[in-house]
């Protein structure tokens, strides 16, 4: 019998506490056997540079050493194939790869008002099922109304409001202290990755 999986996509660049928060809040809230992280090979709208793809791909593989919580796993399989083709082509690549398993796609709610600029978004939303997780500051707007909607799921729970973006800024501005202190919204060993690879 296959299994339920959770794939929670993203550039986690850095990958953060937050993240950890919203996929244990989707663990308690959806029956899942496995909760897969699927660090992406670039950024899905081409806006944003990010850091090399296995730089990002260390990092979460890290950050689960850290917290070694039961259900957590990284799968690399979309850097593995270089996807550039966006979030439908690994859905479609792993349910081939893996045709016994029921999978659910998480993203936060930020993400969820975004769906219809995703490539071939129309496709996705009918391939799989999207979990949706509500994050704080982010207004309930009709554009991801789709996910109250069988078979998709939104999940109305306080979570985090901790962004990548801030956490760069943060060691732009403030490297030498987080040679001393971690940053708080980051593991141990990510820290010191950040800091021994000169990353932002």
């Amino acid at each position: 019998m296959g299994k339920n999986i959770l794939l929670f996509g993203g550039a986690f660049d850095p990958p953060h506490i937050g993240h950890l928060s919203t996929a244990l809040s989707a663990l308690e809230y959806i029956e899942s056997d496995e909760l897969w992280f699927i660090p992406c090979y670039s950024d899905a709208f081409g806006q944003k540079n990010l850091s090399d793809a296995h730089r990002r791909l260390d990092m979460v593989n890290l950050m689960l050493k850290d917290c070694p919580i039961s259900k957590l796993y990284v799968c690399e399989r979309e850097i593995e194939m270089a996807n550039q083709a966006g979030t439908y082509a690994i859905v479609k690549d792993l349910m081939r790869v893996y045709p016994s398993c029921d999978f659910r796609y998480l993203i936060g709610s930020d993400q969820a008002s975004r769906i219809r600029e995703w490539r071939n978004s129309r496709d996705l939303l009918k391939t799989i099922p999207f979990v949706v997780v509500n994050r704080i500051g982010v207004a309930a707007p009709f554009s991801y109304s789709w996910c109250n909607y069988t078979p998709h799921t939104y999940i109305e729970t306080v979570n985090h409001n901790i962004a990548s973006t801030g956490i760069k800024l943060d060691f732009a501005a403030n490297r030498d202290r987080y040679r001393e202190v971690r940053h708080p919204n980051l593991t141990i060993s990510v820290n010191k990755y950040i800091i021994e690879h000169n990353l932002y």
